[in-house]
């Protein structure tokens, strides 16, 4: 017999073959370590979300807790004057109010007013001044449900609509020519 036959000598050859395929796997997988960093897809960070409105005109919006502000102080000074109020009234009324004010402060925008920030502080410094102090108008702004911030952009808004307001009054004429028409009315055409 072949002496290559023997158990002793296959079982070398295969010990051998065996760690030679495990030197080829162990190349194989430090290959693919060393392998090009593949981009990983990242989400961009969440928008925050708008605050929901209750009315826009023309892109500019009433949020919603200003508007449900708004009502709660009409149906407050109705109820003051004697008078009951529905809540789809107030809610009429102050819509009404607000695209009002809304379309008049646009148009003082387009006519070139804006009551900056000196002018609107020279307001409240005079409100203040009427009411009797700063802890005075604090006091009232908390009783009408006004925060700062809300006191601010009304007054704002307010002090733009009416000068818009104005501006429209002051184009009116004092005075209209008066013509006095007078009908008669006939029963047949031949009298007529």
């Amino acid at each position: 017999m072949f002496p290559y036959h023997s158990k002793k000598f296959i079982w070398i050859v295969l010990t051998l073959l065996t760690a030679l395929g495990l030197a080829a796997c162990a190349s194989l997988s430090t290959t693919e370590i060393v392998s090009t960093p593949t981009a990983t897809f990242t989400p961009e960070p969440p928008t925050a979300t708008p605050e929901p409105l209750a009315l826009t005109v023309n892109g500019e919006g009433i949020t919603l807790v200003e508007f449900n502000a708004e009502v709660a102080r009409y149906t407050a000074a109705q109820t003051a004057l004697g008078k009951t109020v529905d809540s789809p009234t107030a809610s009429s009324a102050v819509i009404e109010d607000f695209v009002a004010q809304l379309l008049l402060e646009q148009g003082a925008h387009a006519n070139g007013f804006t009551l900056d920030d000196a002018a609107l502080q020279a307001r409240i410094d005079t409100l203040t001044a009427q009411i009797g102090g700063a802890e005075a108008l604090t006091k009232w702004q908390a009783e009408h449900g006004y925060s700062e911030q809300d006191f601010r952009s009304g007054l704002k808004r307010a002090a733009e609509s009416a000068w818009m307001r104005d501006k429209i009054i002051s184009t009116v004429p004092s005075t209209a020519e008066q013509v006095h028409v007078q009908q008669i009315l006939l029963y047949n055409q031949d009298k007529a």
